[in-house]
Formats: structure tokens, sequence, C-alpha cells
């Protein structure tokens, strides 16, 4: 009788102390059956070495590992039915594509016949069969990147694990392999766990971000979730182009909250759905894209006309498509990023010092938790 596990990994308090250091910090986390997920995070924030320790490559300090229901937490890398992927491929100089695929079945025991087959036919499944009798070497990056996949999938883990795999890629090759890797990880069903610390990656490719700081789980959520619906001043801070806001609330009507800035002589007001008392701090965000630039005030709904910033132009970068400024408030240093649009700014440039205000809609700010 077959029992359906609701997750491919579980982890529980786990904890990982480099002498006095802690690396990991208690954190629990389920990934469900096919999840694509992506660990992200800063240098040092504990995703590598969670990676590791899923991996089997760290002993857990506290705390344990499931794999489809089975504690590995104290059992070796190869009998966790895993793959890792690295980032700087390991492959073996000295063996042709095809070796280098099915060296991991050859450890298995695999017959020479049986492994080449099923070697060929995951480099297929890659784009490579025609590069069988090459030699790492005689490769691009990009290749050595899909051989080194396709050696790692060739075993049939349960759970694949990938170490910053895309880093040593330039761009375009990086956009490449992103949708490789999301293609191949849909076709055969797997879980991937994915450590990165690029917020573009995570977001291009996961079904689950996991967003860590300092050996701690931030955030778990949908890349929608995450980017639309930061929970911490933290998550809204690196995940980028967000504007993160204070205020000490004056009102609370129904869920609607009314606050004021707490710096600067000249308080600004601001309003945001939300919980929160009178008299409590709040912080919230604010999306770069949300933020509206008017050059004629009458242009402004009444809606976007309550929560507005004024400032000075200290940046304006042209990005292709669109132009980010940056407006100060030079009262209390605080800045605001906003997105014009390229067809706008052709129309109506904005310059560097100049006084503008920027607006955006209530429903769009983002009550941030502590």
């Amino acid at each position: 009788m077959s029992i359906n596990i609701p997750y491919d990994v579980r982890l529980t308090n786990l904890s990982k102390k480099y002498d006095q250091n802690v690396a990991v910090d208690h954190i629990n986390l389920d990934i469900k059956p096919g999840t694509y997920c992506c660990l992200l995070g800063p240098s040092g924030c504990g995703k590598s070495s969670t990676l590791r320790m899923i991996a089997g490559h760290e002993e857990v300090s506290s705390g344990e590992i499931y794999i489809q229901a089975q504690n590995v937490t104290h059992i070796p890398p190869s009998k966790r039915n895993t793959a890792m992927m690295f980032q700087e491929y390991a492959l073996f100089p000295h063996k042709t594509v095809l070796d280098n695929v099915a060296f991991g079945l050859k450890m298995r025991g695999m017959r020479k016949k049986q492994r080449h087959q099923e070697a060929e036919a995951m480099l297929d499944k890659m784009g490579l069969a025609d590069y069988l009798t090459r030699y790492p070497a005689q490769l691009s990056g990009g290749q050595r990147q899909r051989v080194a996949l396709a050696r790692a999938l060739v075993t049939k883990p349960a759970v694949l694990l990938l170490d910053e795999p895309l880093s040593a890629l330039d761009r375009f090759v990086r956009l490449q392999m992103r949708g490789e890797l999301k293609r191949i990880q849909q076709e055969l069903g797997l879980t991937f766990i994915h450590v990165t610390h690029s917020q573009e990656e995570a977001l291009a490719l996961a079904d689950l971000i996991v967003v860590m700081n300092e050996g701690h789980i931030e955030q778990v959520g949908s890349a929608q979730n995450v980017y639309n619906q930061a929970a911490t001043p933290f998550v809204a801070s690196f995940i980028g182009d967000h504007n993160i806001l204070h205020g000490r609330v004056i009102a609370q009507d129904a869920g609607l909250l009314t606050l004021v800035s707490t710096s600067g002589t000249q308080q600004q007001q601001y309003q945001l759905h939300g919980q929160a008392e009178v008299g409590s701090s709040v912080s919230f965000m604010i999306r770069a894209d949300h933020i509206v630039w008017q050059p004629e005030e009458s242009d402004t709904t009444e809606s976007s006309r309550s929560n507005r910033f004024e400032g000075r132009v200290t940046v304006v970068e042209f990005a292709g498509f669109l132009v980010r400024i940056f407006v100060t408030d030079d009262e209390t240093g605080q800045s605001i990023l906003a997105y014009v649009p390229h067809k706008q700014f052709a129309t109506k440039p904005i310059h560097h010092n100049q006084v503008i205000t920027l607006h955006w809609q209530i429903t769009d700010a983002v009550q941030l938790y502590q």
C-alpha cells in the first residue's frame, strides 16, 4: 500500500554551529514533491550550510532532516537519494562527456552497456547527443553546465541540490540555462533545491522562495507573494526595487491606517491598509513600479493624492524601456526610487535637482512586520 507523502524534504528545528558561530538557527521547512525551491539570501545567511546539511556534506548540530519520510540526518550522502550540482561543474577532464555522465552509475555497479544507454538518453534530453566523445575542455561553459546537470540527474535522485550553479556563466548563457533548468525540472517532476544570492534568478525559477537572513528564515512563499507582499523590512530591502517608509499611526478606521512620518519638522502623511494601534510605529513598503510621477497635479486621482512624497531628484539613470529616478527629502534624508516609463520621460524629461512630487495608491502600500 503506497503512502502519499506531503513533502520531499522536511527540515525540523535544523541548526548548524561552527564553534560558537551559529550559521543556521532552528529552521523549519517543508518542500512539497515536484517543487522548484530557491534558498535566497546574502552571503553568510546560512543558505549554503542548509544545502550541505541536506546533502550530508555538513554534520547537523541539532534538528532533523527527512527526505521522502526517511530520517537521513545521520546517514551518509550516498544513502540519501540526492544528487548535487556544483558551481565549478567538477567534471573529470580526462573522461569524455559520456563517461562523465555515466560515472555515478558506474559507482553503483551498473554494467557498461546499460550505463552508457542511460547516460546517452539523459544527454539527449540536454541537447548534447552530438558531444558524447568530446572532453570538458572542448565545451563551452554552458555545455559543461549541461553535462554536470545530466550527470546529477542520470542517477534518478529524489531531490536535486544546486549550489549557485549559474554564477560562473555570463548573462546570456545564464538566461539560457535558467530556462533549461526549469524545463528539465518540470519535465521530470523532480524537487530542485537551488541556492542563490540573485533575486532575479530566484524570481525567475522558483515555485517556492525561502528568504534567509543571519541563519533564520525571514519569509517563505511563491515568487509573486515574496515580491508583492514582503513580510519584513529585510525581505523588502533585499528583494530590491522596494522602498521602505516609516510612520506613527494617528488614526485607524476599519483597517485603514493613517500615519505621519517620524522624522523631519514638516511631517508627511500616508495611508495604507493594515492593523496597528494608534500611537504605534509602522513600517511599510511601496514598489518602485507602483510609484507615479505626473507632470501635472491635475492628472492624479484622489486615491493617489493621499500618498505623496515631495523631494529633489538626486539620481537619473537610463535603463532602456524605463528611467530610474531617486527623489530625496533633504530635511529627513529619506530617498525613494521610482520608475518613469521612457516614453513619458522623453516627452517630459526630469532633471537633476528638480523638485517633484511622487504619488502612489493606498492599496499599493504593504505593511511590514519585524
